[in-house]
């Protein structure tokens, strides 16, 4: 997984197109859920190296329900983790992504305002 995360940083259209289709996609958001933090922290950064890559990336995230772990995420207690979360959000959202309702549909928004009402600057502006 930390080669993904490091490949998936550097990589070009080649390897992006053989991680979507050898859909290791829907295993690393499968990731996201693993009890250890350092597993989840290199699927987040995977993940949101894969979103930044381009809205079609981005879109199999969703597809693959990245946005149902992420209160679980940013719930957590380890500040990395939700600050790699926030990071993976935005990234997916910045590629014009639309639709919305994912982050109502799985009350991220509530947990968004949570943090930065406790004046987590670490988190929010990084």
């Amino acid at each position: 997984l930390l080669s993904l995360a490091c490949l998936s940083e550097e990589g070009t259209e080649n390897h992006f197109k053989s991680i979507k289709e050898n859909n290791l996609i829907q295993k690393i958001v499968h990731y996201i859920n693993h009890k250890d933090d350092k597993i989840v922290l290199n699927a987040l950064k995977t993940s949101g190296n894969l979103a930044s890559a381009g809205k079609l990336l981005a879109q199999k995230l969703c597809e693959n329900e990245i946005f149902k772990t992420m209160p679980n995420v940013l719930s957590s207690q380890n500040p990395a983790l939700r600050r790699e979360a926030c990071i993976t959000l935005t990234n997916v959202f910045h590629q014009d992504f639309d639709d919305h309702d994912y982050i109502i549909d799985n009350q991220i928004l509530p947990i968004l305002i949570q943090i930065a009402d406790q004046d987590e600057d670490e988190v929010i502006f990084f």
